[in-house]
């Protein structure tokens, strides 16, 4: 019976962190980081005007790399992948073999086809799309060790689990 409920408790804890995972394709609601609005111009935020709450800056005015940068921040979300293995692998086997696909994942840039760029228009753009995919490469960087730390976090709590009994 004992064996029963360590499974169930592992299996319990793989599907939590894999529905962290994918929780917006499962209908959970997403919030988006930036607002554009033309009631406010980049000079003025840099300035140090405050924003008014739910207004961004004016879409005329940025440049390039800034709309690239914020557009990744925003649509950007092919790191899904990358982090599930590594939560799985590293709960599963441990940190030191969790390591490889934490390293593996974390430097190898976003493929194409998984960079979910909002306004396909502007990627012919080359410094829209190298800012584009530089920051989408440091979000899927900074996701995947999120999630080789929840697999750490997870590992402990089914050593803790199975070295009870």
């Amino acid at each position: 019976m004992k064996n029963i409920a360590r499974h169930l408790v592992v299996v319990v804890l793989l599907f939590l962190a894999i529905i962290t995972n994918i929780s917006p394709v499962l209908g959970a609601a997403t919030t988006k980081k930036h607002t554009i609005s033309a009631s406010v111009t980049p000079a003025a935020v840099e300035a140090g005007a405050a924003l008014p709450p739910g207004e961004g800056v004016g879409d005329e005015d940025w440049t390039p790399e800034q709309k690239g940068k914020m557009d990744a921040d925003r649509f950007y979300d092919g790191w899904r992948p990358a982090r599930t293995l590594t939560i799985v692998v590293t709960a599963l086997f441990g940190a030191i073999l969790g390591l490889i696909p934490a390293i593996a994942t974390s430097v190898t840039p976003p493929k194409p086809q998984n960079l979910g760029c909002g306004t396909v228009s502007l990627m012919r753009d080359a410094r829209y799309k190298a800012a584009y995919e530089r920051e989408a490469k440091k979000i899927k960087s900074r996701k995947v060790w999120g999630g080789f730390g929840i697999g750490v976090l997870l590992a402990i709590a089914l050593f803790t689990i199975f070295s009870a009994a």
